[in-house]
């Protein structure tokens, strides 16, 4: 009795340390997904140069716009100023 058993717990001791190490290897990182890693930096970097030179590209639109939204609001405005004065003029008459 003694003889098995304690080869039966060598046995089964073996089989728990394989699983074990299987699973430590497979937790590590794989050499190439470091390589991947990289790129993968890479490819975001670009990524954000280009998010940020559109970004910049339509602010850069915007601020010319908008000058030019704001003359025609104010010409808007003094337009509608000048037609209610020439109708306060009609009616008065």
């Amino acid at each position: 009795m003694g003889w098995d058993d304690w080869f039966k717990k060598k046995i089964c001791l073996k089989g728990a340390k394989a699983a074990r190490t299987k699973q430590v290897e497979a937790r590590k990182p794989l050499p190439h997904s470091k390589g991947i890693s990289k790129i993968q930096g890479v490819v975001d970097s670009l990524a954000i140069k280009n998010l940020t030179s559109s970004a910049l590209g339509h602010i850069h639109f915007w601020s010319k716009i908008q000058p030019e939204i704001r003359s025609r609001w104010i010409s808007m405005v003094t337009e509608g100023r000048v037609k209610k004065k020439k109708l306060e003029n009609q009616l008065k008459t």
